[in-house]
């Protein structure tokens, strides 16, 4: 399943936005981790396309790294805010 349609079907099944977040970071960074097994045919590394086997696309490591530390970032600060003291009435 692709990073948006995981996040989606999450989204649809009720979770909060924080769940859906953390289970498209993981889509990402399993797909990230599935090019190795892809020969590149453009870019850069198509001359070394054979030498290339075995190494994950830099890109798609580079935005599964991203996704999952927004992911963090974002469960932090709700858990921040959620053992953060109420606000008082001023007394």
């Amino acid at each position: 399943m692709c990073i948006r349609a995981s996040f989606l079907a999450e989204l649809d099944g009720g979770a909060p936005v924080d769940r859906a977040l953390a289970v498209a970071a993981a889509a990402a960074e399993s797909a990230a981790a599935k090019t190795a097994e892809l020969r590149p045919l453009k870019g850069r590394a198509r001359p070394l396309a054979e030498k290339s086997l075995g190494h994950p696309d830099p890109g798609a490591v580079s935005f599964g790294l991203i996704a999952a530390r927004i992911s963090q970032f974002i469960d932090s600060q709700l858990a921040a805010a959620a053992t953060a003291a109420p606000a008082g009435n001023g007394a």
